[in-house]
């Protein structure tokens, strides 16, 4: 019996590790999604050797860096450019993450979200880029652990976990009639 007991614990613990651990961070998805968005860019412009700029963003750097790393060793190298320069401006039009309520009281929905305007110099024309939405079902200390205050886009308020009539009101109103009894039979009981 202890040995069955002990595999089914060991199982369980096994899960809800791999569980914890196919939760990917926030970082990871964006960095993904933006090179997904080079490798577009790269495949357009056919192969060649492109410079990339960033117009204005609080994460700019960090995502040109993502860029640079993810072409290197690649037929299509990358580089960074002065806007003016550049063979490829990018403008970042949406790089967030949001939670939202799920009807479980101990689960989130994390929505991340990387939407990247690309604009090739020469021709003045629009590229076409991918928009990256990935929605993951998780709890609250997974989507805490997951996030990262590192840069703008890969953290968001978690929300509050919801409250009830019971958490409201009606424990706190036991429990303090229950202290008021309490002093009341023992100052009752003390005086007789």
């Amino acid at each position: 019996m202890r040995v069955i007991l002990s595999v089914v614990f060991m199982v369980q613990c096994s899960v809800a590790v791999l569980h914890a651990q196919s939760l990917l961070s926030t970082i990871d998805v964006i960095e993904a999604a933006i090179v997904r968005v080079a490798d577009t860019v790269c495949a357009t412009t056919g192969g060649a050797y492109p410079t990339f700029a960033l117009a204005s963003h609080p994460d700019a750097e960090w995502l040109l860096g993502v860029i640079l790393r993810s072409r290197t060793g690649t037929d299509c190298m990358a580089a960074i450019a002065d806007g003016a320069a550049a063979d490829v401006l990018l403008s970042i039009a949406d790089a967030s993450t949001t939670y939202r309520q799920t009807p479980q009281d101990d689960t989130v929905e994390r929505v991340i979200t990387v939407r990247v305007n690309v604009l090739e110099r020469r021709s003045g024309k629009p590229l076409a880029s991918p928009i990256v939405v990935r929605t993951d079902l998780c709890t609250r200390e997974q989507a805490a652990v997951a996030q990262s205050v590192q840069h703008h886009a890969t953290h968001a308020a978690i929300p509050a976990k919801p409250t009830s009539f019971w958490d409201d009101i009606a424990q706190p109103a036991i429990f303090v009639l229950a202290a008021a009894t309490t002093i009341i039979l023992l100052f009752t009981v003390r005086s007789q």
